[in-house]
C-alpha cells in the first residue's frame, strides 16, 4: 500500500473530514521520532494514529521503503 492509498481510504475526497496541511506534514514525517505539539481538539491523537498506520502498512514508498515492526513503535499522548 502507498501513502496516498492509505489516506484515500481514511479520508475519501467526498468525505466530511480531511487532514490539514500541518496534519499531513506529520503523517508524512520521513523517519525517526516525531513530536506533535498542539492545542486541545486539534487532532493530535488522530494524526498520530494515522502516522502509526502508515508505519505499519505502507511499504515501497519514497519516504518509507518497508513496513516498521509493531514492537518498535511507541506512542504516548497526554493532555495537561
Amino acid at each position: 500500500m502507498k501513502v496516498q492509498e492509505l489516506l484515500d481510504v481514511l479520508f475519501p475526497a467526498t468525505g466530511p473530514k480531511q487532514l490539514t496541511t500541518d496534519q499531513k506534514d506529520i503523517v508524512l514525517h520521513p523517519q525517526g521520532p516525531a513530536w506533535v505539539l498542539a492545542g486541545p481538539g486539534s487532532g493530535k491523537t488522530e494524526v498520530l494514529t494515522v502516522l502509526v498506520l502508515r508505519l505499519l502498512y505502507v511499504e515501497d514508498d519514497p519516504i518509507q521503503k518497508e513496513r516498521v515492526p509493531p514492537e518498535s513503535i511507541v506512542v504516548t499522548t497526554f493532555t495537561a
